[in-house]
């Protein structure tokens, strides 16, 4: 069994190498308990050497927001609030609508929550694809492309001209942090000329961003403030320069 001190060490190399760990991951990689692993996670966000956040903690260092952190990293963190978000988005889930969901790990809450409506449902998303199989009443369409294997979903030139051929009623966007700065930022360019153009393709988007994600900046804008693009949070609306916010 490893000792306190050396319990921080390794939760603090993992969290900065990977960008972000769940408290599960945390303890299987330590042999520890998950209430251990929570005490350890709170002494480090009382250091300012980590974020921590309902379920697992996120880096502080700018070197591991320079890359996607992994699905399974993200999964469990904040898993109540993903859900709340994505119970929100399902209100605006109608029959007969054309719908793109984005990847993350929001949308995919969302997609657990389609059932029993006749809707097309166009992803770029392997997790979320994967998902509405079982949805007997919803036509899947996966966008081909390039496929990123640490977020399992796909971009690229490819999947931009596939994305070209639909003209969507509404789109469930995903994201890495939101700023008043710079707007809606990912720290990946082919991601974000993705998402850009997606919700283009979009008659009016919905971004999914629970509140550990607000104040958080990454190198590429994707989005600001727009009539036709809403924010779904947990967030308080009004510290947020934004004209359509819907806080849950």
């Amino acid at each position: 069994m490893m000792l306190k001190e050396q319990r921080l060490d390794v939760i603090l190399k993992e969290v900065n190498s990977k960008g972000a760990a769940s408290l599960k991951e945390l303890a299987k990689l330590t042999q520890a308990s998950i209430s251990s692993i929570r005490e350890d996670v709170a002494e480090l966000d009382k250091q300012k050497l980590l974020k921590r956040v309902h379920g697992g903690a996120y880096s502080l260092n700018n070197n591991s927001s320079a890359n996607d952190v992994e699905y399974e990293s993200r999964s469990n963190i904040e898993l109540d609030a993903k859900i709340k978000l994505a119970t929100k988005a399902n209100e605006f889930v109608q029959d007969n609508l054309l719908i793109f969901i984005d990847s993350g790990t929001t949308t995919h809450q969302l997609a657990k929550l389609i059932n029993n409506k006749n809707v097309t449902i166009v992803t770029n998303s392997i997790n979320v694809a994967t998902e509405l199989k079982s949805h007997s009443n919803v036509t899947t369409i996966l966008i081909g492309g390039l496929l990123k294997s640490n977020t399992f979903n796909v971009v690229g030139s490819l999947a931009l001209d596939n994305l070209k051929n639909f003209n969507f009623d509404i789109g469930f966007i995903g994201a890495n942090g939101y700023s008043n700065n710079l707007g809606f930022t990912t720290p990946e360019i082919n991601e974000s000329l993705f998402k850009k153009e997606a919700i283009l393709k979009c008659k009016k988007s919905y971004i999914l961003l629970d509140k550990t994600k607000i104040n958080s900046e990454f190198k590429y804008t994707f989005a600001t403030n727009n009539k036709n693009i809403t924010l779904i949070t947990n967030y308080k609306k009004k510290d947020l320069n934004l004209e359509n916010i819907i806080e849950v």
